[in-house]
């Protein structure tokens, strides 16, 4: 007999856009690259980007496919949030986050509010 198994159940946007905003509070921050490469920490500080990558996928980028979906959309949602326009860029969260007087506190603050709204416009968290 058989015995099922429980899929590993994926993560909502709001759920990637929330840990990207924890991971950037707590390993950092940094603008253009999607991580440090200076450093040699096994957390290095991240980009938007780069810290959305690591919350979908649980690796630096590029490192694998998987969660890559998830990736997308919750990058997807961030985009629309912020008002950004994709067909303006290749990278539009790229240089929004690389902008001129951009913080940390602004991309962990707007990327906890996409969480929100995510969260808000889908009753709750259901996909």
């Amino acid at each position: 007999m058989n015995t099922p198994t429980n899929p590993t159940p994926v993560a909502t946007p709001a759920q990637i856009l929330r840990d990207a905003a924890t991971y950037l509070q707590v390993y950092g921050w940094t603008t253009d690259n999607y991580y440090d490469r200076s450093t040699a920490a096994a957390f290095p500080p991240a980009c938007a980007s780069g810290a959305i990558y690591y919350a979908a996928c649980g690796v630096a980028y590029p490192a694998t496919l998987d969660g890559l979906d998830s990736y997308y959309e919750a990058e997807d949602f961030f985009v629309r949030h912020l008002g950004l326009n994709p067909k303006q860029s290749d990278l539009p969260i790229a240089d929004w986050n690389d902008r001129d007087g951009q913080t940390a506190d602004t991309v962990i603050t707007a990327l906890r509010s996409a969480a929100d709204a995510w969260e808000s416009k889908h009753a709750g968290g259901a996909a």
